[in-house]
């Protein structure tokens, strides 16, 4: 029971009305010049809306509820959760549920339009740039930000794992700048970080809801990566944005992509490339290299086709994770693949 003192700022609306907030047992009362208010302590965080002002909620009592009011009858309206009016024509005998609006600028999802229910993607560093350059580039941070949400809108729970090639490469790094290279790594790691946040930032300015998550502890930019709560982002339907790798050196982001996979139960981990699949030998030095549309874990790891570092590939194989490489810079491949089309090259388990 939540027992407003005397000397508290009268109450606004329907609270000073006596709302019942019916569908928990609450009801509203007076006691004196004081209003009074019984509720279930589980309710209170839901109940106290904006109505009751803070010196209020500041000053307000807790009491036990021996015998709850019984259920009074029930109104149903629809207010926006923005604007709280008062409603004079309410009475202390009478019930109202509060039933916030739908925020009119989310954007729309369509369930069950996807063979999958949850996936990884898989983003190299070069992703965010030019070919041939470095950093961020606003119209490729762009692109990447418009095809996750034409993924998104599909209705499919989505975490994404970032690299920091545009910016510094570590093992490339140590041995150039005379580094060690868990240093060089551990740079690395910071870079996707950058990478992260110009993404989440990018998708909340369309109307995408994001989260980062960060491997290693920088609470000023980014929560640390808890399963539990990675599952829970994405069940509300936030797509989970993952950076710094595992948080140790001499483990590659495709490393890190495996292991969130597995960690996560995806179904697919997508990996997302310069080419449109996995070719006999690079396409771009030889024209006569054919793509396979179809392989096998083994078959990857007898070939030595570097599809990914041998570590994720294990990985995958073992915990059956299918890996499909494809060529992201295509607009619409990753809707695509979201709708069941097949594309790029799928690597699957014997």
């Amino acid at each position: 029971m939540v027992r407003a003192p005397d000397d508290a700022p009268a109450l606004r609306g329907p609270v000073h009305a006596g709302i019942s907030a019916l569908n928990h047992g609450e009801s509203a009362t007076h006691i004196g010049s004081s209003p009074l208010v019984v509720c279930s302590h589980a309710s209170l965080p839901r109940f106290l809306t904006p109505w009751m002002t803070r010196p209020i909620l500041e000053s307000a009592q807790l009491v036990e509820n021996p015998s709850p009011d019984p259920p009074l009858e029930t109104q149903t309206c629809q207010v926006p959760a923005s604007l709280h009016p008062p409603i004079p024509s309410l009475t202390a005998s009478s019930g109202l549920l509060i039933e916030p609006m739908t925020n009119p600028q989310t954007i729309s999802v369509t369930p069950g339009s996807s063979p999958y229910s949850r996936v990884l993607l898989k983003l190299s560093g070069e992703a965010f740039c030019k070919s041939g350059s470095s950093g961020i580039d606003p119209d490729e941070l762009g692109l990447i930000a418009a095809e996750v949400k034409a993924a998104y809108e599909t209705g499919i729970q989505l975490a994404v794992v970032v690299g920091g090639g545009n910016f510094v490469r570590g093992a490339k790094f140590a041995k150039a700048a005379h580094i060690h290279q868990a240093t060089a790594d551990y740079m690395g790691m910071l870079a996707t970080m950058m990478n992260g946040l110009a993404l989440k930032e990018a998708l909340l300015h369309i109307g995408v809801d994001s989260r980062v998550m960060t491997a290693i502890d920088v609470r000023a930019v980014a929560e640390p990566f808890i399963r539990g709560r990675a599952l829970r982002h994405m069940e509300k339907k936030r797509v989970v944005i993952l950076v710094a790798g595992t948080g140790n050196p001499f483990c590659t982001t495709d490393t890190c992509a495996a292991l969130r996979a597995t960690e996560l139960e995806c179904e697919l981990l997508m990996k997302a490339t310069k080419v449109d699949g996995v070719y006999t030998a690079d396409p771009n030095k030889d024209p006569s290299a054919k793509r396979y549309e179809k392989l096998t874990f083994a078959e990857s790891i007898n070939k030595n086709l570097a599809v990914m570092d041998m570590t994720a590939l294990a990985m995958c194989q073992e915990n059956k994770i299918p890996v499909l490489v494809f060529d992201f810079k295509q607009r619409g491949n990753i809707k695509s693949v979201m709708q069941g089309q097949a594309l790029g090259t799928m690597i699957t388990p014997p």
